[in-house]
Parts: C-alpha cells; sequence; structure tokens
C-alpha cells in the first residue's frame, strides 16, 4: 500500500508477496473467511494496485468434488473469481 494511505486495509500486509504468481487458489476452511477473501478480492486488488484474481474454496467443496459431486450442486458456480478453470486444470 502507497505510504500515507489512510484504507480500512492500513493494518493488513499483502499476503502474497512474492509468492503470488505460483499460488493458484485458496482453500478455506472458515466461512466467514470464505465469504470475506472471495467477495471482497476486487476491493483488495484495487486498494493494492495489484490484480490477484485467486480463486477462494471452501475445504467442504473440495471434498465433494473428490466425492464425485458436481460443480453447481456444491455452488462453485457462485463464487466472485471463477474456479472452475482452475478445477478443469487439475482434474483434467
Amino acid at each position: 500500500m502507497p505510504p500515507g494511505r489512510d484504507s480500512q486495509f492500513a493494518h493488513l500486509q499483502c499476503p502474497l508477496g512474492h509468492e503470488k504468481k505460483s499460488l493458484a487458489s485458496i482453500v478455506e476452511a472458515c466461512p466467514l473467511c470464505h465469504v470475506n477473501l472471495d467477495a471482497r478480492q476486487k476491493q483488495i486488488e484495487e486498494e493494492y494496485k495489484e490484480e490477484f484474481h485467486l480463486p477462494i474454496i471452501y475445504f467442504t467443496q473440495l471434498m465433494g468434488l473428490a466425492f464425485g459431486s458436481k460443480s453447481e450442486e456444491l455452488g462453485l458456480d457462485k463464487h466472485f473469481i471463477d474456479p472452475q478453470p482452475l478445477l478443469n486444470k487439475i482434474m483434467g
């Protein structure tokens, strides 16, 4: 964040740093964290002047996929950042 900038994110440090180029997704166990990271990612990108475009996936959604459920049944089509391209890459 630029110095001297007053922001609601002022107390945060960008958690991605130099590793963001190798980070494909964030998998969450906390429902509130999941919603905040997914729904507010655009706002965070604007604040940090960086594009992350990281799918945020709830761990039970990954479990559901592993057990054979369809993406739509798990609500993966409802995310703000579409996880489907990443899931297609992983699952072939």
